[in-house]
């Protein structure tokens, strides 16, 4: 609700600002004042491996070491807990 509200007053913001400036090429400055505030009201993305990581607390976590076999770099290895892996 609070985020409604605080989107709601932005938009009365910048409605204010818009009925102002109506003159000639000012509405596209007008446009694009309107989409600058929206985007910077809008609430950012809530990173989706915050959510794995509360699950999973590093001391949990299986042991885990990749590598390069040589300086050629053209094949590696995955050394993990249970298995061992070149690629």
């Amino acid at each position: 609700m609070k985020i409604l509200i605080r989107f709601h007053q932005c938009l009365q913001k910048q409605t204010s600002i818009i009925n102002s400036m109506m003159k000639g090429h000012v509405k596209s400055l007008t446009l694009v004042t309107l989409v600058l505030t929206l985007y910077a009201c809008s609430t950012p993305q809530k990173d989706h491996w915050t959510e794995d990581f509360k699950y999973q607390p590093v001391s949990m976590r299986p042991g885990l070491e990749v590598n390069y076999t040589d300086s050629s770099r053209t094949a590696f290895n995955v050394l993990a807990q249970d298995y061992r892996l070149v690629g």
